[in-house]
């Protein structure tokens, strides 16, 4: 009933096709360069992380998601005048301070998002990544209608949307599989490669 109620109420607004679409490829443009920000690592981590001792593991994932985070902020900073200069239907999202933010943020949480899937296919957790995927769907639906009433434009209202659940999804899923690993926690960027 929530979101049929909802979805009524957006329709007589503004929530139209051009800015769905808006929100969608920018969507699009987020998970490239997110894809691009990885560098590969995720495949790094699947590969190097089982049966390594503790100090190693934690050594490595340390690293990894020092380096995927510095990137991925870089990329989602460069994104917005990319952007804006690809389209003008992008100036709602890609100007003044919130814009570019939701965009640094988001590229950030979709590639946070990659390594903890390469991190449950690493330690054979198919569970924890099915429980992400889930949990990714069920938030975005959840987080849409309480958006919608921040007066943000609808296309960053959409990116929002998928930010926010993605990046909530992403530290849950983390911190349970962290827990299940059964290696005393020890990040740490010191120590040989």
């Amino acid at each position: 009933r929530l979101v049929s109620d909802w979805s009524s109420d957006v329709c007589s607004s503004d929530l139209t096709k051009t800015n769905i679409g808006i929100g969608s490829s920018a969507i699009s443009a987020i998970n490239v360069t997110s894809l691009m920000a990885s560098l590969g690592l995720a495949t790094l981590l699947v590969q190097r992380l089982p049966g390594v001792d503790d100090a190693a593991w934690w050594r490595l994932l340390t690293r990894v998601t020092v380096l995927l985070c510095t990137v991925a902020l870089t990329a989602g900073i460069c994104l917005a005048p990319i952007l804006r200069a690809i389209s003008g239907h992008y100036r709602t999202i890609s100007t003044g301070i919130v814009g570019p933010a939701v965009l640094a943020v988001f590229v950030l949480a979709q590639t946070f998002a990659l390594e903890v899937d390469a991190l449950c296919l690493a330690e054979r957790r198919a569970d924890l990544l099915f429980a992400h995927a889930v949990g990714f769907s069920v938030l975005k639906l959840a987080c849409l209608p309480f958006l919608s009433d921040l007066h943000l434009s609808p296309a960053l209202a959409i990116l929002l949307t998928w930010g926010i659940a993605q990046a909530l999804t992403s530290l849950l899923t983390s911190q349970l599989l962290l827990a299940r690993v059964g290696r005393p926690f020890a990040p740490t960027l010191r120590g040989p490669t």
